[in-house]
């Protein structure tokens, strides 16, 4: 099982290194070397082991299953939310004869993107089939969604120019943001936003509880602003509503625009899945 682990459970890097940076998160298998200390023939040989390849050849799947894994990691961080991790390992002991086959990579990714599926099932939607909003909606959700539109990079891409949808990673944005502020500063000189759309999928995203308390009550036109140099280490998500706030006033037609363009590929990769 250990074996298991260390070769098909992602990783992230807690230091900066010759093969990795820090907090990267990464997926490879372990190659044993063995050396003898300081060059000496009588000296007894170390066995060393170290992860410098990818796990699965294939770079593309590989960087699909760290992200797919990595959005599990950050959004279940407390011990007893580690279903996920018990339900992977699961997975590969039983496979566990066809772990180096080269097809095997793509079943297991294909099995990381139905349990995303599954588990964003009451997370995401209310029973009537409606997106979440603020209050309801989980921090998961939004990470799900952000590896959506990932898988649809080529796509968006070509829209959003300014997103940077291949250096994309997950990370511990564990706060859900009004992008449009519950309560705009008086000097902003703006009306409050109607509730409908204030607290709609539209209008939310995660970050960090940090940044939250950074970005305060600040509109979206001065959040962009003032933080400019930060939005491309941000969600994907984030980063659309910062590059669709440069070109223009973030208000509700922008907020009911972007549910429309992302909910149709959420709803494909849900169908793609069940």
């Amino acid at each position: 099982m250990k074996h298991i682990f260390d070769n098909f459970i992602v990783r992230n890097s807690n230091m900066d290194s010759s093969s990795r940076n820090k907090d990267e998160w990464f997926l490879q298998k372990g190659t044993y070397y063995e050396y003898q200390p300081n060059g000496k023939a009588k000296e007894h040989y170390i066995v060393e082991e170290r992860f410098t390849k990818n796990t699965f050849s294939d770079s593309e799947i590989n960087k699909n299953i760290i992200l797919l894994q990595s959005m599990f990691a950050v959004t279940f961080t407390a011990n007893r939310d580690s279903r996920w991790l018990y339900e992977v390992l699961q997975f590969l002991f039983e496979h566990i004869e066809e772990l180096n086959d080269q097809e095997f990579a793509i079943r297991f990714k294909d099995f990381l993107e139905k349990m995303a599926v599954r588990y964003a099932e009451g997370r995401l939607f209310t029973e009537e089939n409606i997106i979440k909003k603020y209050g309801d909606i989980s921090v998961y959700a939004f990470n799900f969604i952000d590896y959506i539109l990932w898988k649809n990079r080529e796509e968006l891409g070509r829209e959003y120019k300014g997103v940077k949808f291949d250096h994309f990673k997950f990370a511990y944005r564990r706060s859900i943001e009004h992008w449009f502020p519950q309560h705009p500063n008086s000097d902003e000189r703006v009306e409050k936003m109607d509730d409908q759309f204030l607290h709609s999928f539209g209008n939310l995203c995660i970050i960090t509880d940090s940044q939250n308390s950074k970005f305060g009550n600040l509109v979206p036109s001065a959040k962009y602003k003032q933080w400019e140099g930060i939005f491309d280490r941000q969600s994907l998500k984030l980063q659309i509503m910062a590059n669709i706030t440069e070109k223009t006033r973030w208000e509700s037609y922008q907020i009911k625009g972007l549910e429309k363009e992302i909910l149709p590929m959420v709803n494909r990769f849900i169908e793609s899945k069940s």
